[in-house]
């Protein structure tokens, strides 16, 4: 048969002091069961450290947020909250965005290694996924794209 297998999509957001690398054994288990998995290390200061392309570090920063709730700004700390958490919802879209554009050509990086996954995605069939925080992140998502 000429039909191209269809591989599921599934985007990964961390919960709160984590990182997408301790959570590799769900991804490696939705992998073997031949789901595309996307691990996102977000960029807002709350995963325990972020790698940037330049190899230098964004730490994990909690006193910013946690100082306001301390000083009883509640209002303000949920607004803070949300924001973080919109910035999270951007990258996993983002992130989603990218996989999704995967089916229809290929980057450098993976074609020097020959592998391709042009024509190979179910870009319908998308889980995103999440642990704590991360699990509020992708059900933003979720409402922001249905």
């Amino acid at each position: 048969s000429n039909h191209l297998a269809q591989y599921p999509l599934a985007v990964y957001s961390h919960g709160l002091t984590g990182i997408a690398a301790i959570y590799s054994y769900q991804a490696l288990n939705l992998a073997a069961s031949g789901t595309v998995v996307l691990m996102v290390d977000h960029t807002d200061r709350s995963a325990v450290a972020t790698r940037r392309r330049d190899s230098t570090h964004l730490l994990y920063d909690p006193k910013p947020v946690t100082d306001i709730y301390m000083k009883g700004k509640e209002v303000e700390y949920v607004r803070k909250r949300r924001a973080q958490t919109q910035h999270r919802v951007e990258e996993c879209l983002s992130a989603l965005s990218c996989l999704k554009s995967l089916n229809h050509g290929n980057i450098p990086d993976l074609a020097s290694v020959g592998v391709s996954f042009v024509g190979k995605l179910d870009t319908t069939d998308v889980t995103l996924m999440g642990h704590s925080f991360g699990g509020c992140t992708v059900l933003s998502a979720a409402a922001q794209r249905p």
